[in-house]
């Protein structure tokens, strides 16, 4: 039986076990960083304690829709959620954390 979970206002994030991993670009050397997955993971505590964070998530980086739908809408609304008082605001996305640090860059 598949177990379906929920992420709802109010869910403890703090305890789960999941990590994100932060966007990055591909480093070439050990002396500009890290590309092991371990050394960049952002556990869910780490990303939630203390601090009221917004998540929201995009099927894939660089897509027509993500790009041009999905993503503007939170940038837009950034400054009421600070107000609001959120302390951060978090996209993820299933893709690789380079893909992802592309994006980013693009978006800017």
């Amino acid at each position: 039986a598949i177990t379906m979970r929920s992420i709802t206002v109010g869910t403890d994030m703090i305890s789960s076990v999941i990590s994100l991993q932060k966007a990055r670009p591909w480093y070439m050397s050990d002396a500009e960083g890290s590309n092991m997955a371990d050394d960049n993971a952002v556990t869910l505590k780490d990303l939630f304690e203390k601090q009221t964070v917004a998540l929201f998530g995009v099927p894939a980086p660089f897509t027509g829709t993500c790009s041009n739908e999905h993503y503007p809408g939170y940038k837009a609304l950034a400054d009421d959620f600070l107000q609001a008082g959120v302390d951060r605001i978090v996209c993820y996305s299933v893709a690789d954390p380079y893909a992802m640090d592309g994006w980013a860059k693009a978006l800017k």
